[in-house]
């Protein structure tokens, strides 16, 4: 089949039209595609500006709890030479310096007595008995002895 000559003519001009508007929209959306892209890129500057900063405040924190740390450390490493050592055990309690150079120990003997009636009710009232027998208190020392001489 054969195509007029001026149909031809006519689809080849529209063609033409359509590709010179489609080349003449092209410029305006790349250029603000463009726009766009520095847009996103000056934001994500921003943010990892931000995340600098987080991380250099973060890495103070650190430091200052570690100088804290540190501080209490040397508080506690010079107060320790001053602090008695306590100790609880089946010999007693004592209370010592860190050298040993001085010593006080608390023992007792205690003998206690119980009276506890199981069925109780016939009886009267606090008849159940605690009582201590004997008690004896025992405070030991130990400290350096001074020798002077005259």
């Amino acid at each position: 089949m054969r195509t007029p000559r001026p149909l031809l003519s006519a689809l080849m001009a529209l063609a033409a039209t359509a590709t010179a508007s489609a080349q003449d929209a092209a410029p305006d959306r790349y250029a603000a595609l463009e726009a766009r892209i520095a847009e996103l890129e000056a934001r994500l500057a921003k943010y990892e500006e931000v995340a600098q900063r987080a991380d250099a405040l973060e890495q103070q924190v650190r430091i200052a709890q570690r100088k804290l740390e540190i501080k209490d450390e040397e508080a506690l490493a010079a107060a320790a030479p001053s602090q008695p050592i306590v100790v609880a055990g089946e010999k007693g309690f004592a209370l010592e310096t860190r050298d040993k150079t001085f010593q006080l120990k608390l023992r007792g003997l205690v003998h206690a007595d119980a009276r506890d009636f199981l069925d109780d009710e016939s009886l009267a009232p606090n008849a159940d008995t605690y009582t201590l027998a004997r008690v004896r208190p025992t405070l030991e020392g130990r400290s350096p002895v001074s020798s002077t001489s005259a």
